[in-house]
């Protein structure tokens, strides 16, 4: 006889939600001495478990710090955006052509000063080319989060606030080499990444000399970031001109006054 029974299908299960990639590095544990010491010059060597030194064990130590910090800027210029240039000091005047068309992309970090000699050798043990009596500067990090004010020359006291924005390098068809660099459009550029992220400041002005400063989130003058871009003109002079063609005056007289001295002879 057969079982009537009505069996109903069960739920389908809900599909779980995949996790997101572990990113962290475990690192497996080691031994060690831990050495925390204050600025100074040490020296330090090991001893066996006799308490003998062992040999060759001796070694320098220099704990070091940095003199002061600072806002420092990468330069990226449009039409060499793969050689970038830097402006660590504040004192540092940027200078860029006046008749280009192109701008300059500017990416503030945080910086702080080091002892040359010191540094290079902490990033190299064999790099021996630093000077003790010199300083250098070197980017930490990226200054995020900022916004950047320029003013002109001409006295007028009114601030232009640039954002800070993505950016994407576009290579030059043609015989021409070059490269443009436009806004970065999520809506047209979905799989492309922005190739960098930064402040543009145009070079299409009229202004010999423009300031520019960050603000922070409370619109507060980040100290040190301050610095003076010059556009330097690119019309030369006719004076120039002229004394490129004077040695060539001079010897076409000479040259005259010999040959007719040669025809009276």
């Amino acid at each position: 006889m057969l079982d009537e029974t009505i069996v109903e299908k069960p739920t389908a299960p809900v599909r779980p939600v995949e996790p997101p990639p572990f990113l962290k590095v475990v690192i497996p544990p080691s031994f060690g001495f831990q050495v925390n010491l204050p600025e100074g010059d040490y020296r330090i060597r090991l001893k066996d478990l006799d308490g003998q030194i062992i040999p060759d064990s001796e070694k320098k130590i220099v704990v070091f710090s940095h003199r002061r910090t600072g806002i420092g800027y990468k330069i990226i210029p449009e039409s060499r955006w793969t050689v970038p240039e830097r402006s660590d000091d504040p004192q540092q005047t940027i200078y860029v052509m006046g008749g280009s068309n192109a701008a300059i992309y500017l990416q503030p970090f945080y910086e702080a000063e080091y002892n040359e000699a010191y540094y290079r050798g902490l990033l190299d043990t064999q790099d021996h080319s630093g000077a003790t009596d010199r300083w250098a500067w070197a980017h930490m990090e990226p200054f995020y989060q900022a916004a950047m004010t320029m003013s002109a020359e001409n006295g007028t006291g009114e601030l232009e606030m640039i954002g800070e924005k993505p950016f994407y390098v576009v290579q030059m068809p043609g015989p021409r080499l070059g490269y443009q660099v436009v806004e970065y459009d999520p809506a047209t550029m979905g799989g492309q990444r922005p190739t960098f992220v930064g402040f543009e400041v145009g070079l299409e002005r009229d202004d010999r000399k423009v300031t520019i400063s960050l603000l922070d989130q409370d619109g507060v003058v980040v100290e040190g970031s301050e610095r003076e871009i010059r556009w330097v003109p690119e019309e030369k002079p006719v004076i120039q001109y002229l004394w490129l063609c004077f040695p060539l005056l001079i010897g076409s007289i000479v040259f005259v006054l010999r040959r007719s001295r040669t025809k009276r002879s």
